[in-house]
């Protein structure tokens, strides 16, 4: 149990590190198409907010546990509250990304090359994104499953 909560630990110091850095909680800002911070973000600011939203992402990765691990209550909730902030940082980060992309042509040299890395490394991320998705997709269904069986037992 203690290297799931140290982890969580330091995810909770990443996010209070990138508030520092960036004065906003990437959880809690707007999304959406019309309204949204990270998509109405000049690009010297976006350069600058997009790796620390990456670092914060990193250490809610780095949680990095199986299905099986999930049977401790703590570890558990610790993994729902991850989950929860993930899907937040995924909605915000793909914005973010879409703004990139969108302004990459209007961009210098420099500014292009940094982009293309933070892009590249968005790909990286989508990967293990969707491998912390799957084991919160099996929890679900083993969650399911459980509270079936206690409805029959029940009835």
């Amino acid at each position: 149990m203690s290297p799931f909560i140290r982890r969580y630990a330091k995810y909770l110091n990443e996010k209070a590190m990138s508030y520092r850095s960036v004065a906003f909680d990437f959880c809690k800002v707007k999304r959406g198409k019309e309204d949204s911070t990270l998509r109405n973000m000049n690009a010297e600011k976006l350069l600058k907010t997009l790796p620390a939203l990456q670092a914060q992402l990193d250490s809610l990765l780095e949680f990095d546990c199986t299905a099986n691990d999930l049977t401790n209550g703590v570890i558990s909730m610790a993994f729902m509250l991850l989950f929860r902030d993930l899907i937040r940082l995924f909605a915000g980060y793909n914005d973010g990304i879409i703004n990139l992309l969108e302004k990459y042509f209007d961009m210098n040299k420099k500014q292009c090359r940094d982009a293309l890395d933070l892009y590249k490394k968005f790909l990286i991320r989508m990967d293990r994104v969707g491998e912390f998705l799957k084991v919160a997709e099996v929890m679900s269904e083993s969650l399911t499953n459980k509270s079936k069986g206690v409805i029959t037992e029940r009835v």
